[in-house]
């Protein structure tokens, strides 16, 4: 926790769920190191945003919009240098289960955000992390 009192949500690497996927680029081709840097990325926004969820820091919009650049800044700073390992990716899957398990265990919460449940969003986000 910071001084403001802000709960900054677990970043595995030092963030498929909370936003859509950039359509404006192709998905990189599965297995490759590009899909398994995209998974990590998309993995680490889900992770900022349902962490911002469940801490009260705000709503769906608020949390979705204050971690909006995360995606492309993590492309960028991240994969594009290719900075991150399998065993990353697999932990940043870690960081984001119990965020989203404690999210989506209320029964008010959004049904675009928990579409599955836990294990089966676990194992989906892992899946992404497969190299070939």
């Amino acid at each position: 926790m910071g001084t403001t009192g802000v709960v900054n949500p677990t970043d595995a690497g030092a963030p498929a769920d909370p936003l859509p996927p950039d359509d404006s680029r192709p998905a990189p081709e599965p297995g490759t190191y590009a899909a398994m840097c995209h998974n990590y990325c998309g993995a680490l926004l889900s992770t900022q945003v349902y962490g911002c969820l469940v801490a009260g820091q705000g709503d769906v919009a608020a949390c979705q919009a204050r971690f909006a650049s995360t995606p492309s800044l993590c492309e960028e700073m991240r994969c594009a240098p290719m900075l991150v390992d399998q065993a990353l990716c697999f932990k940043q899957c870690d960081a984001l289960g119990p965020r989203y398990e404690t999210y989506c265990a209320d029964t008010t919460a959004s049904a675009s955000l928990c579409p599955t449940a836990a294990a089966a969003h676990d194992e989906t986000c892992r899946a992404g992390c497969a190299l070939k």
